[in-house]
């Protein structure tokens, strides 16, 4: 199950306690929070044919798309972060740097050569 279905459940249980007239809080049923999981999903297959999850996945398919915009105007605008980030996101571009081991390779030697100073 998802743990937003059971949230939403939760949430409705905890609304039916606090409209009841409770007056100290009372911990949430198990057997009231999976009735209303179930009549969250029959509902759900009542009215649009599709489970909680596909609902969730139609729902915000919209946001991830305004979410890709955004983050494409942010770099057209010159946004460096957004730029390497969808670079490396979009393009496949990398951080890494390849090394390879050469095992005919000689040893690289450094020569510091100092100037003398004048009056030597």
């Amino acid at each position: 199950m998802e743990a937003s279905l059971l949230y939403v459940a939760e949430r409705m249980v905890i609304e039916d306690i606090k409209d009841s007239d409770q007056e100290k809080y009372q911990e949430p049923d198990k057997k009231k929070i999976d009735a209303k999981i179930r009549l969250i999903n029959s509902r759900l297959k009542q009215r649009y044919e599709i489970s909680y999850l596909q609902y969730c996945l139609q729902k915000k398919e919209p946001k991830k798309i305004k979410l890709r915009q955004m983050m494409w105007k942010k770099a057209e605008e010159g946004n460096i972060t957004m730029m390497i980030w969808l670079s490396k996101n979009m393009l496949g571009y990398t951080d890494k740097l390849e090394q390879v081991a050469d095992p005919a390779a000689q040893p690289m030697r450094l020569i510091i050569e100092r100037e003398k100073p004048k009056g030597e």
